[in-house]
């Protein structure tokens, strides 16, 4: 996963912090926690870590809610 903050697009979506690519606004997803604050993902298989995530809902241009931690299967 790419250590990077994750930035508001004009249009609501939000950039992941591990693939790169928009998250669209109302969309769920998983929220890591760095040193550097909240990095948010897509909330699949592919684009996320279970170590120390939490899943969320980006709403539009803001982080709406972060709920408990996602366990690991």
């Amino acid at each position: 996963m790419k250590n990077r903050q994750t930035e508001p697009l004009p249009d609501g979506s939000a950039v992941c912090g591990n693939c790169g690519k928009p998250i669209p606004p109302n969309s769920q997803v998983t929220v890591m926690q760095s040193s550097n604050g909240d990095i948010i993902c897509h909330s699949s298989y592919q684009c996320s870590s279970a170590v120390n995530g939490r899943y969320g809902f980006w709403g539009n241009g803001k982080l709406d809610s972060a709920f408990g931690a996602i366990e690991q299967c």
